[in-house]
């Protein structure tokens, strides 16, 4: 932003980057725009659920990290929760779903979407990953961009 004052500053952001992008802005970043494609609702729920698929006691290892968490960073995971933060942005903002995800359910899109007050646009027929190189993700991102 500081380098081009003239130009308007989207954050795209896929999965955890997409979570990151909206805790960025609800820090203050300068952020113009935020597309986020496949973002998780909750960082904490999703890191728990990956540990599991994963063959490892997911809910129990966030559990333990989280008084040291605080400890550490003098915050709770609250504050790393989208759909809490979601709700103090007041830029544009497009939500991408694919169809299929298996890592990022559709249970987060419904649940940002909620906490925004926007609708959300559904990929069909790709999963997590794949939805970057989709044709109609491509549209939906410049057609926001036309827009922001």
């Amino acid at each position: 932003a500081k380098r081009f004052p003239d130009r308007q500053l989207v954050v795209i952001g896929h999965s955890m980057g997409g979570a990151a992008g909206v805790l960025a802005a609800a820090e203050g970043a300068p952020i113009d725009g935020l597309v986020l494609i496949a973002a998780p609702c909750d960082v904490v729920r999703v890191t728990g659920e990956y540990l599991s698929d994963k063959g490892l006691p997911g809910r129990f290892i966030v559990n333990l990290v989280r008084p040291f968490w605080w400890r550490r960073v003098g915050g709770t995971f609250r504050s790393l929760t989208p759909t809490r933060r979601i709700r103090e942005l007041d830029i544009p903002l497009l939500l991408i779903q694919p169809e299929h995800d298996g890592r990022v359910v559709r249970e987060h899109a419904d649940l940002l979407a909620k906490a925004a007050q926007t609708d959300y646009r559904l990929i069909p027929d790709r999963e997590h990953t794949d939805v970057l190189k989709d044709s109609l993700t491509l549209r939906f991102v410049l057609e926001f961009l036309e827009d922001v």
